[in-house]
């Protein structure tokens, strides 16, 4: 095999820095920030119609805020970190996380505080829909106009409309909220290195000074399909130096969870723009794979495209293992700095896992197809598309044989899954820190519970129905005495709280109620109601008292005599008043009278595989534990008595568990 080079010879300079987001050069970005003549008119009439066409879904949205949140405007911080309501800004929205929060914008719009299509994020007047957010909403500031949109447009009436259009269809076509962007996350335990491209592009510089080899990643949707039937790709992804996301489902998945993600980082974009850097420079690309030809084409075009840029070699991905030493061989003589490796998930990745120590490349890059894009036997989306999100229905209508499977089924087989792991471990998954096997060790140890009380092995087909009929029953009939349970003992215990409220409003101020948010039944969130026994500043002062923890494994914070707790707090706490109003908890449906007790989502993240076991059941107001020394038991001790409970729970031990708390209760054993 020969393998086809072709070398230019530069002096060895430093890297230049091209800046990529250049106001000036972007295609949608306009000249000046001003509005056109009659733009507050258009304005008026389109923010009016619009109203008074949704004013029944408009209505409906500010019941459901005031309802659900008690408040109709979300609230938000200012600069000195006060709080204000939101039509003192520009930013209206209704409270609450149901869809249509921004149609409240559309009053501003009406008032003149607002327009509804600006000219620039920078305009005079805050819009609700301007070519800045568009992409940032997408994570495509980075895109660059073609040859033909070098002239931008004035700002007028017709560009106003058409960032309208555009930004609508986005709404609708990639529905994605406005998610503050976070950190990095882990998707099914690979972690995401969340980050923008100018960033990355500055971390290729870094690499290609020190030197240090490293191993580029991206993951979509579909790589994460593969991930569920493929191990050995899955493991690839993980031991990965670098892992980038790609694509408008990872962003869905990762919202999700209330995690923005800064930029769609993608081996497509990234191409050229890391060639427009590395033109001038001694640093050299080799492009590895697709068909005869293809990576010839790309090559041949780059360099057109960027004079300068050293093209180190190409090679198609048609090679046999015999062939493959003199390819490796072929790629470190040829002095290339970075090579692009275009074999398709997941062969790319397996590739570069078994041959990056033989190769003195310092960045090897699993590009995927991105070859025929530059080369131009497959065209790529216009950046008009790419802005709203819809490439992939560009690539389904090039080649609707080999791509319905992905898109059609595979994106929203992947949210399923994403909904699927949050559903079961939502507390540690927010981080997205639990693998599918890490899962699925968790659901293994909680089935040999159940297979050791129930459902046997030994047992004939008939009898394992028998079986689950009788546990699916005892599930209903738990859940029939809990309502009734806890409604009778809401009744009953009317008049404590009718004296308490007051009590804790007089020695502290700041509402009777307190709630939280707990982790119940298979990892789901819930918001957790106790009667407020510390001072309002309770939680912003937990760090300092940290070194002070009394309980024993680090994972539940406890202390006896605790500064953060008001006089009337330590009573209702000793006597257990005050998870009273968990009652309504339990009416809801988010816990059961009798149960493990539900955890703070900081605690769960320190559990181990083993202790998630404890939720696999719904969380309760007592369980055995707490009859038998609560917070004196030590956590290990906790969870092996949580399981105990798990393996042996029926009604008959929840109505035993019961009566057991109510001399724990009078006792106060361990209770602080």
């Amino acid at each position: 095999m020969t393998a086809k080079t072709e070398m230019i010879e530069t002096s060895s300079v430093k890297l230049k820095t091209v800046e990529i987001i250049n106001s000036a050069n972007r295609p949608s970005d306009l000249k000046g920030f001003y509005e056109f003549k009659g733009q507050r008119l258009v304005d008026f009439s389109l923010a009016t119609v619009t109203i008074i066409l949704l004013s029944p879904l408009i209505l409906l949205r500010a019941m459901s805020s005031i309802l659900l949140t008690g408040r109709l405007l979300k609230q938000q911080d200012s600069a000195d970190g006060s709080t204000f309501l939101v039509p003192s800004t520009p930013a209206a929205s209704f409270s609450g996380k149901l869809p249509g929060a921004g149609l409240a914008g559309l009053f501003n719009v009406v008032g003149g505080s607002q327009t509804l299509v600006a000219s620039s994020i920078q305009s005079g007047r805050a819009g609700l829909f301007s070519a800045d957010k568009l992409r940032q909403g997408l994570g495509v500031e980075y895109l660059e106009g073609n040859s033909n949109e070098s002239v931008h447009p004035r700002w007028g009436l017709s560009e106003y409309f058409r960032i309208l259009a555009k930004s609508l269809l986005a709404k609708f076509a990639s529905p994605v909220a406005d998610v503050q962007s976070g950190a990095d996350f882990n998707l099914f335990g690979i972690r995401v290195i969340n980050t923008t491209m100018p960033e990355l592009l500055d971390d290729c510089e870094e690499i290609l000074s020190n030197g240090i080899q490293t191993n580029i990643g991206f993951v979509n949707a579909d790589c994460m399909n593969k991930c569920f039937s493929d191990e050995d790709y899955h493991q690839n992804l993980r031991n990965m130096d670098r892992v980038y996301p790609d694509g408008i489902g990872v962003r869905l998945a990762s919202q999700m969870f209330g995690n923005g993600v800064k930029d769609n980082i993608n081996g497509t974009d990234l191409f050229p723009l890391l060639c427009e850097r590395l033109a001038g420079t001694s640093h050299g690309i080799f492009l590895l794979g697709a068909a005869e030809g293809v990576a010839k084409s790309t090559a041949e075009n780059m360099q057109g495209r960027y004079p300068g840029l050293v093209v180190s070699g190409y090679q198609n991905g048609f090679f046999n293992l015999e062939e493959e030493d003199e390819l490796i061989n072929t790629i470190n003589a040829s002095g290339a700095s970075v090579l692009f490796v275009a074999m398709g998930a997941p062969r790319q990745e397996q590739w570069i896992a078994e041959n990056s120590e033989k190769l003195n490349v310092s960045i090897l890059m699993g590009v995927g197809g991105l070859f025929d894009f530059y080369s131009g036997r497959i065209s790529r989306a216009p950046v008009w598309i790419r802005e709203v999100g819809l490439e992939w229905v560009w690539r389904l209508l090039q080649e609707p044989g080999r791509m319905w499977r992905r898109y059609v089924v595979g994106n929203p087989l992947f949210l399923y899954r994403v909904w699927k792991q949050k559903k079961r471990n939502g507390s540690v998954a927010h981080m997205m820190k639990t693998t599918p096997a890490q899962e699925a060790h968790v659901l293994d140890h909680f089935n040999k519970l159940n297979q050791s009380t129930s459902i046997r092995p030994s047992l004939l087909s008939a009898r394992r129905i028998y079986w689950k009929w009788l546990r699916v029953s005892a599930g209903a009939l738990k859940r029939v005495f809990d309502v009734l349970g806890a409604t009778a003992l809401l009744i009953i215990l009317s008049p404590i709280f009718m004296l308490v409220i007051p009590l804790i409003r007089f020695e502290s101020t700041g509402p009777a109620f307190y709630s939280q948010m707990r982790v119940g039944f298979r990892g789901e969130m819930f918001k957790l109601w106790k009667f407020r026994s510390m001072y309002q500043d309770a939680e912003s002062r937990r760090e300092a008292l940290e070194k002070d923890n009394e309980m024993n494994g680090g994972v539940i914070f406890k202390m006896k005599k605790d500064p953060r707790i008001t006089r009337m707090g330590r009573f209702i706490r000793k006597t257990s008043i005050d998870e009273l109003p968990q009652l309504w908890n339990v009416i809801k449906g988010d816990m059961s009278l009798v149960g493990p007790r539900p955890a703070l989502a900081s605690e769960v993240e320190l559990y181990s595989i083993e202790e998630r076991v404890r939720l696999m059941a719904k969380p309760g107001l007592t369980c055995i534990w707490q009859v038998e020394g609560r917070s004196e038991i030590p956590f290990p001790q906790q969870v092996r008595l949580d399981e105990d409970y798990l393996y042996r729970q029926s009604l008959f031990t929840d109505i035993k568990l019961l009566f057991q708390t109510i001399p724990a209760v009078i006792r106060g054993k361990g209770a602080y």
